[in-house]
């Protein structure tokens, strides 16, 4: 059985397989990888944080949801397009043209309350 990061990386039940991964720095320098799916199907963002384990995961949870953390995330969604094969003349799809649908997961080490969870949604 794989660990929760190892899932992170891996899960692909978000129905999309095209993915840039990169890596916040948080507030005295905690690392937040973050995946950002690319649905060029629908023309949708959606973004995966994966928080390892913390003293107090319901205040980082907040950061990542009100802080700047989504839109850093998404300011990085261009630099590569993707192109079917079929029609031979369709044009490419620019990863600049996709939308935040405003779904985001978190994978936490922690456990949160469910006042906690209830706080966050």
């Amino acid at each position: 059985m794989g660990t929760l990061r190892d899932y992170f990386t891996t899960d692909q039940e978000h129905g999309v397989t095209v993915t840039q991964t990169q890596e916040l720095t948080g507030r005295g320098g905690y690392k937040i990888p973050c995946q950002m799916f690319l649905d060029f199907g629908s023309g949708a963002i959606t973004l995966a944080f994966y928080l390892a384990a913390v003293t107090d995961p319901l205040q980082r949870c907040i950061y990542l949801i009100t802080g700047n953390a989504i839109d850093a995330v998404l300011s990085a969604s261009g630099g590569f397009s993707v192109q079917t094969s079929y029609p031979a003349d369709a044009a490419a799809a620019d990863a600049t043209t996709l939308r935040f649908c405003g779904r985001v997961y978190v994978y936490s080490e922690n456990r949160l309350a469910e006042a906690d969870v209830a706080t966050i949604l």
